[in-house]
């Protein structure tokens, strides 16, 4: 656990170096990505700002920073895509630990396959997570963004479109099942994608 300290700056352990954001500029690095790193920074102490203001203690929000570290090392997102998607993931009802790892994996996988930013897919699974359903609207974002979500829920219920749709327009589609067949699409996309050389 770390503590703030006014003494002192904090600074993440070292297993935390794969994902945290580096703002120290060199001869060699642009100043456009210092740029960069300081915004992810600003990012990130606003997304621990909001956990705070949440009712988060100092405890949870270290935890829930090492939650989002694990689920980024190794893609080509950073740690203050997860940790701002953490933030908004917990207000949602995900629990810090395990199940917030997870969630942010398949987050980060989603927008892998979509080929968009972290928040993108990340708003949606917050919203069908937030209201415990997923709706027509839920479901068309994410198939415009390429994943067949309404393919994955037909295979995930073992029933036919045509009673997918009308589960969906009875709001029977519970967040735990829309996130089931939305991770059979995706499968482990952001991490194979990050050992690309674009990853």
């Amino acid at each position: 656990m770390w503590l703030a300290s006014s003494s002192a700056p904090w600074a993440p352990p070292s297993r935390w170096l794969l994902a945290w954001p580096r703002a120290v500029p060199s001869p060699s690095r642009p100043r456009s990505a210092v740029s960069s790193g300081f915004t992810r920074l600003s990012s990130i102490e606003t997304a621990q700002a909001k956990l705070k203001a949440l009712g988060n203690t100092q405890a949870d929000i270290a935890e829930i920073m090492t939650d989002a570290n694990n689920a980024v090392i190794g893609t080509q997102y950073s740690l203050a895509d997860a940790v701002t998607a953490a933030a908004s993931a917990v207000a949602a009802g995900i629990k810090p630990g395990q199940q917030l790892t997870d969630y942010l994996k398949l987050n980060a996988n989603a927008a892998a396959v979509a080929g968009v930013a972290f928040s993108d897919l990340g708003l949606v699974m917050n919203q069908v997570r937030s209201q415990g359903k997923a709706y027509t609207q839920d479901l068309n974002q994410v198939a415009s963004r390429g994943i067949p979500i309404w393919q994955g829920l037909q295979e995930v219920y073992g029933v036919t479109r045509d009673k997918l749709t009308d589960m969906v327009q009875k709001g029977e589609i519970d967040a735990d099942h829309f996130e089931a067949a939305l991770r059979s699409k995706v499968g482990n996309a952001a991490d194979e994608i990050g050992k690309t050389t674009t990853g």
